[in-house]
């Protein structure tokens, strides 16, 4: 009986994602707006606060979010920072499926956040924090226009 059970579980499952299908990576990719949009308004809040190091931080964060969608939708998922970029800049950027901009924004913003985060030295001007939140939301709305729109990765 538990044999058929467990057997049972795991066809249910697979009707399941198969049926998600597309709508699921849409669901996926809308999960990542939601948290990128709730995070770039704490970035704003925070930088309209004087807290230039952490609406940095927070910014890049924007940036990870619809990063991770992008890859997420193509059923790629890494466990390191470097290896989400690394592979943004390979299947979207590289390839022209996104602004190629966008991977240098993320590049910037990691460093940034790196700095912000760990380095007790540094300090982020207004000016960095806003270009880093600015970019992120560009970011943001292009992935809303076009995460289901874009092309899939040429083998």
């Amino acid at each position: 009986v538990d044999r058929f059970l467990f057997f049972t579980l795991i066809l249910s499952l697979t009707v399941a994602l198969v049926l998600l299908g597309p709508p699921f990576s849409s669901l996926v990719s809308l999960n990542y707006s939601d948290k990128a949009d709730r995070t770039l308004q704490a970035a704003r809040v925070l930088c309209d606060q004087g807290f230039f190091e952490s609406a940095a931080s927070r910014a890049y964060y924007v940036m990870f979010y619809i990063v991770t969608a992008f890859l997420e939708s193509e059923k790629l998922s890494y466990s390191r920072h470097s290896a989400v970029i690394a592979g943004f800049g390979q299947k979207f950027a590289r390839s022209g499926r996104v602004p190629v901009q966008f991977h240098r924004y993320l590049i910037d913003a990691q460093k940034t956040r790196l700095e912000a985060d760990y380095n007790a030295d540094i300090q982020i001007s207004q000016t960095d924090a806003v270009q880093t939140i600015d970019r992120a939301e560009e970011m943001l709305n292009f992935a809303l226009a076009n995460i289901d729109s874009i092309p899939p990765s040429s083998p």
